[in-house]
C-alpha cells in the first residue's frame, strides 16, 4: 500500500517536472521513507496523547530523531516492522522511565550516561551495508552526532535541577540509540570512519 501511494506521488511529481535528475525508483523510495517517518512520528505523538503525556512523547522525538539520523544503527527490513519497532521502543522507554527512574541515583545516571556517550562517540556512524556513504559524509555524521550528544548532555544537566522525570526520558532515549547501534554492530561490521 505504501509503495502504491509513493509510486502515484512520484508519477505526479515527475509529470510536473521538466528535468528528471534521478530514476523514478529513487523518487518512489524517497517518498516511501518520508511517509514512513511521518507516520512513525505521528503514531508516537498520538500514543503520548493517549497516555496524557505529550511532553514525554515530544522529548523522546526531539532527542531520538536527530541523534538516530547521525549515529545509524539497527534498521528493520520492512516499513511495517520499522513502524512497530519505533512505537514499541517509545513505549519501552516510557515504561522504563515511569517505573525505574526514581530508583536510580543521579550519580549512577551520570556514570551510565558517560559510558553510553563514549560508546556512541566511538562507534558513530554505523553505516548500513546497502548505503553508499562516502568518507566525507561519514565524518560529518560523526561530528554532528558529537554535537547532538553534547546538547543532550546539557539538557540532562539542566533537567537534573528541575525535572528529573524529563531527565529520565532523555537518558533512556539516548540509551535506546546506543542499543540500536549495538544490535546493528553485532550483526554487521561497522564502516571505519
Amino acid at each position: 500500500m505504501l509503495n502504491v501511494a509513493a509510486t502515484h506521488m512520484a508519477d505526479l511529481l515527475l509529470a510536473n517536472t521538466k528535468e528528471q535528475k534521478y530514476s523514478k525508483d529513487v523518487y518512489v523510495y524517497g517518498i516511501e521513507v518520508f511517509i514512513s517517518n511521518v507516520l512513525n512520528v505521528l503514531a508516537i505523538f498520538i500514543i503520548s496523547c493517549l497516555l496524557s503525556d505529550v511532553v514525554m512523547g515530544l522529548m523522546f522525538l526531539l532527542v531520538f530523531c536527530p541523534l538516530r539520523v547521525f549515529t545509524g544503527g539497527y534498521h528493520a527490513k520492512t516499513y511495517g516492522k520499522c513502524f512497530m519497532v519505533g512505537n514499541v521502543s517509545f513505549l519501552m522507554v516510557y515504561g522504563l522511565n515511569a517505573f525505574l527512574w526514581d530508583k536510580i541515583p543521579v550519580e549512577v545516571v551520570w556514570c551510565i550516561f558517560s559510558v553510553m556517550s563514549l560508546y556512541i562517540l566511538d562507534r558513530a556512524p554505523i553505516i548500513h551495508p546497502l548505503q553508499q556513504v562516502n568518507e566525507k559524509v561519514q565524518k560529518r555524521s560523526h561530528r554532528l552526532a558529537k554535537y547532538l550528544l553534547s546538547v543532550d548532555a546539557i539538557i540532562l544537566l539542566l533537567l537534573s535541577f528541575g525535572n528529573r522525570r524529563l531527565m529520565g526520558m532523555v537518558f533512556w532515549t539516548i540509551g535506546l540509540v546506543a542499543v540500536f547501534m549495538i544490535i546493528s554492530r553485532s550483526s554487521k561490521r561497522r564502516t571505519i570512519v
